[in-house]
Formats: C-alpha cells, sequence, structure tokens
C-alpha cells in the first residue's frame, strides 16, 4: 500500500499521517518530499528497500493526469519514530510520533 504522509506539529510533537486530500502542487510548481516532511509511504512491503534500488512509481494527479518517475533507495535509519496503534488522520493530532527533537 502507498500513501501520501504529511509531518505535522501536534500539542509539541512531531507526528506523521496520511495528507488527507493529497499534496496541493501549483501549475508549474514543485513538492519536495523528504525524510522528515511530506514523503510517500511504503506499507506493508514484502521485502526491503535497499540503498541504490530504483523504484518506479506513478502518480495519479486530482484530473487524471499521470507523472511516472523513478525513486532511488537511499540509506536511512529512521527519524526516531514512535510507531502508536491506531495511526490515522485524525484531527485529533492521531498518528505515528517523530520522537523528541534534538533542536
Amino acid at each position: 500500500m502507498i500513501e501520501l504522509h504529511e509531518v505535522i506539529d501536534s500539542k509539541g510533537k512531531m507526528i506523521m499521517r496520511p495528507k488527507e486530500g493529497g499534496f496541493v502542487i501549483p501549475t508549474r510548481g514543485t513538492h519536495q518530499l523528504q525524510p522528515g516532511g511530506d514523503h510517500i509511504m511504503l506499507i506493508g512491503l514484502t521485502e526491503a528497500v535497499k540503498p541504490g534500488a530504483q523504484i518506479p512509481f506513478t502518480l495519479t494527479l486530482k484530473d487524471g493526469k499521470t507523472v511516472e518517475f523513478t525513486a532511488v533507495g537511499k540509506e536511512f535509519a529512521g527519524g526516531k519514530e514512535d510507531y502508536q496503534p491506531g495511526m490515522g488522520g485524525s484531527d485529533d493530532g492521531e498518528g505515528m510520533d517523530m520522537g523528541e527533537s534534538d533542536g
């Protein structure tokens, strides 16, 4: 399964959650995806994504058009995430705790 995720500050804690409605990208604009920020979350993989792996994606836009790109797997140890049961995109801030900030 694939989800678009955002990272937000909820009561002083950084949490990640599914981005309801997706990301809004202005015409001819860009939107940066990065660890610890907005990102594409792959869930339930049957094998690890190894550094250097090339992963093809097809994003479907609101108007039905598609954008194809290839992401490259990179080494990443995680952001000290605290996986919470029942994570979701509700307005009560429920989601995945991103751990304490270093600064």
